[in-house]
């Protein structure tokens, strides 16, 4: 290997020492990153680690020349600074991570930088300074929620600093103009809104504000977050309405809210509005503030160690002494020094342990050890579980698709099945008709009726064409079927014009070229009121054909007056009665084929028409969807 690198030429060495250099500046990194983020989960937990792998890291990323994680460090340090309350050393900290992010590309890690920049100043009550860097926070966030949180914060400090005409048109600004503010962001500007107006002596725009914080406190999707803004919220309201002397009104509204929450089943909400209306009447009605507070007391009594249970037990006794039952007053405070011993107790005991920690550090360190091995032998079997499971849900899968697949390929053969079918029975013709037309045509020519001839046999051709063409479309417009029907009642009336006369009507709403329909699928029940029921009828009788919209079916209407179907069966020769109609049985069959393709509702109603109580015709209602695709 010596000797391959001495030959090597002199680029190709430094190209293999930059290499390497390269691979351990970039785990170098990558450590340092993974100590910083370990510092940051210590930041509450356990500050004192934190501060050492923050320093740590600091001083590595120096060495690497590392800005971005030089800056994080900075970040880091500052945080714990801000959170023991040395606000002069965060911003120190703060300002380098500033600088540095000046030269890098982290605007999240930027923000987060001037935010606490801002909120350490505005802590010190440095307040141009909070308000600059609270701005530039804005400037780099791309949460608008984030931006209305700046916006608020610096209308907060504008009114210590007495500019408060300016805060209240920064607020209203952000009301009016900005449509991205949540629950909970609304709530804080009516509130604030509310407590300037009223010390500006606007006491109607005060109250209408904080009332309007109060009614949207609800409008937050969860229960929980709703319960939660709504106390905070009424809280506020109270400690504002009392700041202002509007003691009457502040009762008024708490109980507005109580009632709402009794109503709705809201514990904790009911509790913070009994105990603000306790507050309010402790002094004037100590007998009324009891009851109030005995309300509260119970419904926080299923976490007796909360503040607000805690709070409630006190103030009870407070109400009880101001009213004269000193030995309730007694009880109940005997009660209040348990709860507070109990959770001294308990914090005692967390401390103590917190502080065992360290001591027992080397023990716990061998167990923490096994028990990892342990879980990592357990995630290897749940791994192992897991890798089968996924392999039968893969194998049902496939199974599911395979299945799925067949059964398609089988629904579309029976569909292409239908549409042969459908296509077959369209290009059939009813014999009858070519028979009769024929034999018309050589009754004319025997007659020696040669124009007669020539013009039934032209408009013959043209229907024969017209057939032939539409048999080979699923479908057809409406005005070129009455076209191909008007040629055919000519036809007939031609052959039997003293036999019937006839009448197609269409509702002049109907758009004839819009509408599609099945071809051919009328002209066989025309043909049988002209053959078997206007053809034997002793006086001239007469056909009509209606088309009218009903809903959405196009509804057609074949009505005859003829000598009706019960003796048109009986006049029937023998050779008649073994023949089955074709055209008919086709018919039908195409109506069952286009509802079962489509899962339409073609349908057929044939009535039988009665005058007098004789046969008097037959009609025909036939409905056809207009609202599917019959195009396949």
């Amino acid at each position: 290997m010596v000797i391959l690198i001495q030959k090597a030429p002199a680029y190709l060495l430094i190209l293999f020492l930059f290499i390497l250099g390269s691979n351990e500046v970039v785990n170098a990194q990558s450590e340092i990153s993974k100590r910083i983020d370990n510092a940051n989960k210590n930041v509450i937990t356990n500050p004192e680690e934190a501060f050492n792998i923050a320093s740590e890291a600091l001083s590595e990323s120096k060495k690497i020349k590392d800005k971005k994680a030089e800056a994080s460090a900075y970040n880091t340090l500052g945080t714990l600074y801000y959170n023991t309350g040395q606000y002069n050393k965060a911003i120190d900290y703060f300002t380098l991570a500033k600088d540095l992010y000046a030269t890098v590309d982290d605007i999240k890690s930027e923000e987060y930088t001037l935010k606490y920049l801002a909120k350490s100043f505005e802590a010190l009550s440095q307040n141009d300074k909070s308000i600059d860097y609270y701005r530039q926070a804005g400037s780099k966030s791309n949460s608008s929620s984030n931006k209305n949180d700046y916006t608020f914060r610096n209308a907060k400090i504008k009114r210590k600093q007495g500019k408060k005409v300016e805060a209240i048109q920064d607020l209203e600004d952000e009301l009016q103009g900005n449509s991205s503010l949540n629950t909970r962001q609304k709530v804080d500007i009516y509130l604030e809104l509310g407590d300037l107006y009223l010390g500006e002596k606007e006491t109607k725009k005060g109250v209408e504000l904080i009332n309007k914080a109060i009614e949207t406190s609800y409008e937050d999707t969860t229960i929980v977050s709703t319960d939660s803004i709504t106390i905070t919220t009424l809280n506020s309201a109270w400690q504002i309405y009392n700041y202002n002397g509007l003691e009457n009104l502040n009762s008024e509204v708490q109980k507005k809210v109580l009632d709402k929450a009794i109503f709705d089943n809201s514990n904790s909400v009911s509790s913070a509005a009994s105990f603000n209306l306790g507050q309010s009447y402790l002094e004037s009605d100590p007998e009324t503030a009891a009851g109030y507070f005995k309300f509260s007391a119970a419904l926080t009594k299923d976490k007796p160690k909360g503040k607000d249970h805690v709070k409630a037990v006190e103030r009870l006794s407070q109400a009880y002494e101001k009213s004269g039952e000193y030995g309730k007053a007694l009880e109940k405070y005997k009660e209040y020094v348990l709860l507070v011993d109990s959770i001294k107790e308990a914090e005692l005991t967390t401390k103590l342990y917190s502080e065992s920690l360290k001591d027992k550090y080397q023990i716990q360190e061998s167990k923490i050890a096994e028990l990892e091995l342990k879980q990592a032998q357990k995630e290897e079997s749940l791994r192992i579980q897991q890798n089968t499971i996924i392999g039968l849900v893969l194998g049902i899968v496939a199974f599911l698709l395979l299945t799925y697949f067949l059964i398609k390929s089988i629904r579309q053969k029976q569909r292409s099945n239908m549409l042969i079918q459908l296509a077959s029975l369209r290009s059939q013709m009813n014999p009858h008709f070519i028979f009769n037309s024929l034999n018309s045509v050589n009754g004319f020519i025997s007659k020696n009726e040669e124009i007669k001839a020539n013009r039934y046999i032209s408009d013959f051709s043209k229907l024969m064409r017209t057939v032939l063409n539409n048999s080979h479309n699923p479908t057809i417009s409406l005005a070129e079927e009455i076209k191909s029907l008007e040629i055919y009642l000519s036809l007939e009336h031609s052959r039997f014009a003293d036999k019937f006369d006839y009448e197609i009507t269409v509702n002049p709403n109907i758009n004839k070229e819009d509408i599609n329909v099945p071809p051919m699928l009328l002209q066989p029940y025309i043909e049988n009121a002209v053959w078997h029921g206007l053809r034997y009828k002793s006086e001239k009788g007469f056909l009509k054909l209606d088309l009218n919209h009903e809903n959405n079916f196009l509804k057609v209407t074949i009505e005859d007056n003829g000598i009706g179907r019960k003796q048109s069966q009986e006049l029937k020769t023998n050779h008649q009665r073994d023949y089955k109609s074709t055209g008919i049985a086709n018919t039908k069959e195409r109506v069952r084929l286009l509802n079962k393709l489509h899962k339409a509702q073609y349908s057929v109603h044939i009535t039988d028409l009665m005058h007098d109580g004789k046969p008097n015709g037959t009609r025909v209602e036939i409905m056809l969807p207009t609202d599917i695709d019959t195009n396949d």
